[in-house]
């Protein structure tokens, strides 16, 4: 089933039922697909009114899904829709010709009496649904790996050795280190730390889905980094500065460890640099989604 076969995008002529079946199904699909849980909400029931407190008759729907119209490179402190944001999207793409969004909660039942008006709530609510699409899933794996050396004759040496002696490991952190220093002791003896990520890939959460079918979508990690010492990105591209998002294109797949982009210039230590990955796993799901149109194709302002 799609959009196509309740109406959409312009169902004038059926009933409250069709279109409210369409958008409690597209919603359906969103929640579970992101969240990984069972949608509770009841569906329409045809031949009975739908009143201001049933679907699809509710506030913007946002939680929990990543606004990609915001430009990530600009590195936002925001990555997920909220309402505001999802209102001013849903104006900027007024095929409808309705002239603003209209109010879905308490004020609702001041338009109960237009004509249109269960028209107009299915039109706004069709634009909602589809600029979902990019969700937040709850988790990623991810595989860690590290490697040391000691009693090295130079910085380099010792780097290059503990890449040699790089294997995963089971740290449940997302982290990023390279520590070279010298010996304490021995003036010419050098050691070296490091820790990469070898995996980072999202954990797929919708069972009934099959692996193939889910291997192959867009993913993403929103990277909002910690760092504890000088930050050094690893190649990672990823920026830091507090509050603040990059982007990781997924899966990332490292066997061999990401050399720290400051040894460009040749000179390898002493030196530290480490930084612990927080952030969002997301799946853009929009391809295997029923109810899906492509509203961005709509030139916003």
């Amino acid at each position: 089933m799609s959009w196509g076969d309740y109406g959409f995008p312009d169902p004038t002529m059926l009933s409250n039922y069709s279109p409210a079946m369409a958008i409690y199904l597209a919603h359906k699909e969103r929640y579970e697909m992101q969240s990984g849980g069972t949608y509770s909400q009841y569906p329409p029931e045809i031949f009975k009114e739908i009143g201001t407190t049933h679907y699809p008759f509710r506030e913007i729907y946002t939680q929990n899904y990543i606004n990609h119209l915001i430009d990530i490179s600009q590195h936002p402190t925001d990555i997920l829709w909220s309402a505001t944001d999802m209102v001013k999207a849903i104006e900027d793409r007024d095929i409808y010709d309705i002239g603003e969004v209209i109010p879905t909660s308490n004020d609702a039942y001041k338009l109960i009496m237009g004509a249109d008006w269960p028209v107009k709530l299915a039109q706004q609510a069709y634009l909602n649904m589809n600029l979902l699409k990019i969700g937040a899933v709850p988790n990623a794996y991810r595989l860690m790996g590290n490697g040391s050396s000691s009693g090295k004759s130079s910085p380099e040496e010792a780097y290059n050795a503990a890449v040699s002696n790089f294997h995963p490991n089971t740290n449940t952190f997302m982290e990023f280190e390279t520590t070279i220093r010298k010996s304490s002791i021995y003036d010419d003896q050098w050691s070296c730390n490091i820790t990469r990520p070898i995996i980072i890939e999202p954990t797929y959460v919708r069972a009934e889905r099959t692996p193939e079918v889910m291997q192959g979508l867009p993913s993403y990690f929103y990277a909002n980094p910690r760092a504890t010492s000088i930050f050094d990105a690893h190649g990672t591209g990823i920026i830091y500065n507090a509050g603040k998002y990059s982007r990781i294109t997924l899966p990332y797949n490292s066997p061999t460890p990401a050399m720290p982009d400051a040894f460009s210039s040749g000179i390898y230590g002493p030196f530290s640099a480490y930084f612990v990955v927080d952030g969002i796993p997301a799946v853009d799901f929009s391809s295997i989604f029923e109810f899906y149109d492509n509203v961005d194709e709509i030139p916003t302002p």
